[in-house]
């Protein structure tokens, strides 16, 4: 399976390079990673460019607007938006795009560590209540989110489309918003 990932990324510069690091380390390489500078005012498109990724720059409008663009320039067959503060374990998308295609799912999510501060409480993150055919996901995360972050999900790049993608103006919920969307449209995958 052939995997897009998008990174949208707003002065960045300090994490960039460690999010797309992990996205080309994978056990599972990525077809491309698409880097959005969402109008930085810092070395984000520079230390990105650096890193491997391919870069497109955007005047400063908001994540949504950012990962729309990069899924349309995207041409795998999944997308991943991971967050420029990311960082992937080696075999995710090996892992996710393996129960993607097993389950023939529209999406597949997995859990996350969040960091913490003091390190000693990072923790897992993430539910399993939202797996399944449609509605069930879709109804599921209208309550509350199983998906941690767009970082933890496989995306199938035809029902991201068809969704009609994040929703400019609409964050902090634009997560929600997609995974309840695209529960409608196909099974969804833990």
């Amino acid at each position: 399976m052939k995997i897009t990932v998008v990174i949208p990324a707003h002065n960045a510069q300090g994490l960039i390079g460690h999010a797309v690091g992990s996205a080309q380390k994978q056990t599972q390489r990525p077809l491309e990673v698409i880097v959005v500078d969402d109008g930085s005012a810092d070395g984000t498109k520079e230390e990105a460019e650096r890193a491997g990724a391919c870069v497109i720059s955007l005047e400063r409008g908001g994540v949504s607007r950012a990962r729309n663009a990069g899924a349309r320039l995207a041409r795998g067959e999944a997308l991943m938006f991971l967050d420029a503060d990311d960082v992937l374990l080696p075999h995710a998308l090996e892992r996710l795009a393996g129960e993607l295609e097993a389950s023939r799912a529209a999406v597949a999510y997995g859990m996350v560590i969040e960091r913490a501060r003091p390190p000693q409480l990072a923790r897992l993150n993430g539910f399993g209540f939202a797996a399944g055919p449609p509605p069930a996901a879709a109804k599921a995360n209208f309550w509350r989110c199983a998906v941690a972050t767009p970082g933890s999900a496989l995306i199938r790049t035809e029902i991201f489309r068809e969704s009609g993608g994040f929703v400019s103006g609409y964050e902090p919920l634009e997560d929600r918003d997609i995974f309840m969307k695209c529960g409608m449209l196909g099974t969804t995958a833990f």
